[in-house]
């Protein structure tokens, strides 16, 4: 077998307050996408903190942090119709 063994751990990801926790699409994108592992992870015993929060100054960022982008109701309608025609198995 000699598989490697990871323990059971606890992760503990920090969101903004702002943000919909039953929306899993956008609790994954914001836990992937706002994250410097450097700078935003930390590990203790078995537990993993993520920081998953907007940047600023006081986390050591100096560029302004960008806002979300949202797709326009026309975009959505024509990424929606391309979706249709696609195969669920792509």
């Amino acid at each position: 077998m000699g598989g490697s063994f990871i323990p059971l751990c606890i992760q503990v990801v920090f969101y903004a307050a702002a943000i919909d926790l039953a929306d899993d699409s956008l609790l994954l994108w914001k836990a992937f996408n706002n994250v410097d592992p450097a700078r935003d992870l930390r590990i203790a015993e078995k537990v993993i903190t993520i920081d998953a929060t907007r940047k600023n100054h006081a986390d050591v960022h100096k560029r302004p942090w960008p806002d979300d982008i949202e797709m326009t109701p026309e975009i959505k309608r024509r990424v929606e119709k391309i979706l249709q025609k696609t195969p669920a198995n792509f």
